[in-house]
Protein backbone atom coordinates (compact mmCIF):
# COMPACT_ATOMS: atom_id res chain seq x y z
CA UNK A 1 0.00 0.00 0.00
CA UNK A 2 2.65 2.55 0.97
CA UNK A 3 4.50 1.42 -2.03
CA UNK A 4 1.46 2.18 -4.21
CA UNK A 5 1.11 5.70 -2.64
CA UNK A 6 4.80 6.36 -3.57
CA UNK A 7 4.31 5.55 -7.10
CA UNK A 8 1.16 7.88 -7.19
CA UNK A 9 2.77 10.76 -5.91
CA UNK A 10 5.59 10.50 -7.85
CA UNK A 11 3.47 9.94 -10.96
CA UNK A 12 1.87 13.68 -9.93
CA UNK A 13 4.88 15.21 -9.31
CA UNK A 14 6.57 14.18 -13.51
CA UNK A 15 2.91 15.33 -14.27
CA UNK A 16 3.46 18.69 -12.42
CA UNK A 17 3.59 21.88 -15.28
CA UNK A 18 7.47 21.81 -14.09
CA UNK A 19 8.04 18.81 -16.01
CA UNK A 20 5.51 19.18 -18.96
CA UNK A 21 7.85 18.77 -21.54
CA UNK A 22 9.30 15.30 -20.05
CA UNK A 23 7.35 12.30 -21.46
CA UNK A 24 5.51 10.26 -18.91
CA UNK A 25 6.86 6.41 -18.82
CA UNK A 26 3.90 4.55 -16.80
CA UNK A 27 5.70 1.85 -13.87
CA UNK A 28 4.79 -1.43 -14.86
CA UNK A 29 1.88 -3.02 -12.75
CA UNK A 30 3.00 -5.59 -9.37
CA UNK A 31 2.32 -8.92 -9.67
CA UNK A 32 -0.90 -8.85 -8.19
CA UNK A 33 -1.84 -6.17 -10.31
CA UNK A 34 -1.67 -8.26 -13.42
CA UNK A 35 -2.99 -11.03 -12.56
CA UNK A 36 -6.19 -8.72 -11.81
CA UNK A 37 -6.14 -7.23 -14.83
CA UNK A 38 -5.68 -10.03 -17.55
CA UNK A 39 -8.91 -10.01 -20.00
CA UNK A 40 -11.48 -12.51 -18.63
CA UNK A 41 -10.42 -13.10 -15.80
CA UNK A 42 -12.58 -13.80 -12.88
CA UNK A 43 -12.22 -13.95 -9.17
CA UNK A 44 -13.91 -17.34 -9.03
CA UNK A 45 -16.46 -19.74 -11.33
CA UNK A 46 -19.69 -21.08 -10.25
CA UNK A 47 -22.01 -23.90 -11.53
CA UNK A 48 -25.54 -24.59 -10.11
CA UNK A 49 -27.84 -27.58 -11.18
CA UNK A 50 -31.25 -28.58 -8.94
CA UNK A 51 -34.14 -30.73 -9.10
CA UNK A 52 -36.65 -29.15 -7.81
CA UNK A 53 -40.72 -29.87 -7.65
CA UNK A 54 -42.99 -26.73 -6.79
CA UNK A 55 -46.67 -26.80 -5.56
CA UNK A 56 -48.81 -25.76 -8.20
CA UNK A 57 -50.26 -22.47 -7.12
CA UNK A 58 -47.50 -21.90 -4.97
CA UNK A 59 -43.58 -20.30 -4.40
CA UNK A 60 -43.07 -23.88 -2.27
CA UNK A 61 -40.20 -26.04 -3.60
CA UNK A 62 -38.94 -29.05 -2.55
CA UNK A 63 -36.16 -31.01 -3.85
CA UNK A 64 -31.97 -30.93 -3.89
CA UNK A 65 -29.82 -28.13 -5.21
CA UNK A 66 -25.71 -28.32 -6.09
CA UNK A 67 -23.73 -26.21 -6.29
CA UNK A 68 -19.55 -26.59 -7.40
CA UNK A 69 -17.75 -23.15 -6.73
CA UNK A 70 -13.90 -22.83 -7.94
CA UNK A 71 -11.99 -19.55 -6.31
CA UNK A 72 -8.87 -18.15 -8.37
CA UNK A 73 -6.59 -20.30 -7.07
CA UNK A 74 -8.47 -23.36 -8.26
CA UNK A 75 -9.82 -24.81 -4.92
CA UNK A 76 -13.25 -26.51 -5.70
CA UNK A 77 -15.76 -26.49 -3.19
CA UNK A 78 -19.38 -28.58 -3.58
CA UNK A 79 -22.15 -28.24 -1.96
CA UNK A 80 -25.44 -30.26 -1.98
CA UNK A 81 -28.63 -29.00 -0.28
CA UNK A 82 -31.64 -30.54 0.63
CA UNK A 83 -34.67 -27.85 0.26
CA UNK A 84 -37.43 -28.84 2.51
CA UNK A 85 -40.39 -27.36 4.59
CA UNK A 86 -41.92 -28.23 8.28
CA UNK A 87 -45.78 -29.34 7.22
CA UNK A 88 -47.43 -30.12 10.70
CA UNK A 89 -44.54 -30.67 12.36
CA UNK A 90 -43.05 -33.22 9.78
CA UNK A 91 -39.77 -32.48 7.78
CA UNK A 92 -41.24 -32.69 3.90
CA UNK A 93 -38.53 -32.58 1.15
CA UNK A 94 -40.52 -34.16 -1.49
CA UNK A 95 -43.88 -33.88 -2.70
CA UNK A 96 -44.75 -37.74 -3.15
CA UNK A 97 -44.44 -39.90 -0.04
CA UNK A 98 -41.07 -42.03 0.04
CA UNK A 99 -39.25 -45.05 2.01
CA UNK A 100 -35.85 -43.44 2.79
CA UNK A 101 -33.64 -45.75 4.66
CA UNK A 102 -36.21 -47.71 6.31
CA UNK A 103 -38.01 -45.03 7.30
CA UNK A 104 -41.18 -43.83 5.73
CA UNK A 105 -41.02 -40.15 4.52
CA UNK A 106 -43.86 -38.26 3.81
CA UNK A 107 -45.36 -36.14 0.95
CA UNK A 108 -47.53 -32.92 0.35
CA UNK A 109 -51.27 -33.61 1.09
CA UNK A 110 -52.82 -30.63 0.05
CA UNK A 111 -53.60 -27.28 0.93
CA UNK A 112 -56.16 -27.27 3.89
CA UNK A 113 -58.09 -23.75 3.15
CA UNK A 114 -58.73 -23.62 6.65
CA UNK A 115 -55.23 -23.41 8.08
CA UNK A 116 -54.90 -21.06 5.78
CA UNK A 117 -57.36 -18.76 6.40
CA UNK A 118 -55.60 -18.88 10.49
CA UNK A 119 -52.41 -17.28 8.31
CA UNK A 120 -54.24 -14.70 5.78
CA UNK A 121 -54.17 -11.70 9.25
CA UNK A 122 -50.65 -12.18 9.91
CA UNK A 123 -49.72 -12.16 5.84
CA UNK A 124 -52.10 -8.96 5.83
CA UNK A 125 -50.18 -7.93 8.64
CA UNK A 126 -47.04 -7.71 7.14
CA UNK A 127 -46.03 -10.25 9.84
CA UNK A 128 -45.00 -12.86 7.71
CA UNK A 129 -44.26 -13.76 3.77
CA UNK A 130 -46.19 -14.56 0.94
CA UNK A 131 -44.00 -18.10 0.89
CA UNK A 132 -44.51 -18.46 4.96
CA UNK A 133 -48.64 -18.04 4.44
CA UNK A 134 -48.37 -20.67 1.45
CA UNK A 135 -46.03 -23.16 3.41
CA UNK A 136 -48.65 -22.70 6.73
CA UNK A 137 -51.45 -23.91 4.53
CA UNK A 138 -49.77 -27.19 3.28
CA UNK A 139 -50.41 -30.43 5.09
CA UNK A 140 -48.86 -33.76 4.69
CA UNK A 141 -49.50 -36.86 3.94
CA UNK A 142 -49.36 -38.42 6.96
CA UNK A 143 -51.67 -35.84 8.46
CA UNK A 144 -54.41 -36.19 5.14
CA UNK A 145 -57.99 -36.19 6.16
CA UNK A 146 -61.65 -36.55 4.55
CA UNK A 147 -64.56 -34.88 5.91
CA UNK A 148 -67.80 -37.48 6.13
CA UNK A 149 -69.78 -34.43 5.70
CA UNK A 150 -69.03 -33.13 2.54
CA UNK A 151 -66.40 -35.38 1.69
CA UNK A 152 -63.58 -32.67 1.44
CA UNK A 153 -60.20 -34.08 1.19
CA UNK A 154 -58.06 -31.25 0.91
CA UNK A 155 -57.98 -30.98 4.59
CA UNK A 156 -55.23 -31.43 7.48
CA UNK A 157 -56.72 -34.44 10.42
CA UNK A 158 -56.51 -31.14 12.43
CA UNK A 159 -59.04 -29.21 11.33
CA UNK A 160 -61.06 -32.53 10.91
CA UNK A 161 -61.68 -34.08 14.06
CA UNK A 162 -64.22 -36.60 15.46
CA UNK A 163 -67.56 -35.22 16.91
CA UNK A 164 -70.15 -37.30 18.75
CA UNK A 165 -73.80 -36.80 17.60
CA UNK A 166 -76.79 -36.25 19.51
CA UNK A 167 -77.84 -40.18 18.28
CA UNK A 168 -75.13 -41.61 19.46
CA UNK A 169 -72.76 -41.51 16.28
CA UNK A 170 -69.48 -40.46 15.76
CA UNK A 171 -68.43 -38.57 12.40
CA UNK A 172 -65.30 -37.24 11.09
CA UNK A 173 -65.84 -33.31 10.19
CA UNK A 174 -64.59 -30.43 9.32
CA UNK A 175 -65.41 -26.90 11.05
CA UNK A 176 -67.75 -26.24 8.18
CA UNK A 177 -69.55 -29.01 8.52
CA UNK A 178 -69.07 -29.71 12.45
CA UNK A 179 -70.56 -26.21 13.12
CA UNK A 180 -73.47 -27.53 10.99
CA UNK A 181 -73.88 -30.12 12.78
CA UNK A 182 -73.58 -29.01 16.19
CA UNK A 183 -76.52 -26.35 15.17
CA UNK A 184 -78.68 -29.60 14.06
CA UNK A 185 -78.18 -31.54 17.01
CA UNK A 186 -78.75 -28.57 18.87
CA UNK A 187 -82.39 -28.14 17.27
CA UNK A 188 -82.88 -31.41 17.57
CA UNK A 189 -82.37 -31.36 21.53
CA UNK A 190 -84.96 -28.33 21.81
CA UNK A 191 -87.78 -29.93 20.20
CA UNK A 192 -87.34 -32.96 22.23
CA UNK A 193 -87.34 -31.07 24.99
CA UNK A 194 -90.58 -28.63 24.41
CA UNK A 195 -92.47 -32.11 22.98
CA UNK A 196 -91.35 -34.17 26.24
CA UNK A 197 -93.99 -33.48 28.66
CA UNK A 198 -96.64 -34.05 26.21
CA UNK A 199 -94.53 -37.36 24.73
CA UNK A 200 -94.57 -38.69 28.66
CA UNK A 201 -98.21 -38.37 28.54
CA UNK A 202 -98.06 -40.56 25.56
CA UNK A 203 -95.78 -43.27 26.61
CA UNK A 204 -97.81 -43.45 29.68
CA UNK A 205 -99.70 -46.79 30.04
CA UNK A 206 -103.50 -46.96 30.31
CA UNK A 207 -105.64 -46.50 33.69
CA UNK A 208 -106.58 -50.22 35.00
CA UNK A 209 -108.81 -48.74 37.69
CA UNK A 210 -112.54 -50.66 37.97
CA UNK A 211 -115.28 -49.50 39.28
CA UNK A 212 -116.10 -51.66 41.93
CA UNK A 213 -119.07 -53.29 42.44
CA UNK A 214 -121.79 -53.19 45.50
Amino acid sequence: MLKRISNFLKDLLLRSPLTAATPHVPHPPEKEDRHSLQEGADPFYQETSADLETVAGTEISFGTVETTTVDQYGNATHKRRRIGHLLGGRLVTSLESRIENGLHRPGVGGICRFCLQEAIPEFEAGQITLEALQSHGLFNTAAAAQCEGCGCMDICNRHCRPLARLDGSESQLCPTCREAAMREDQDRKSICTLLSPWLKQKQLPPSTDQEVQP
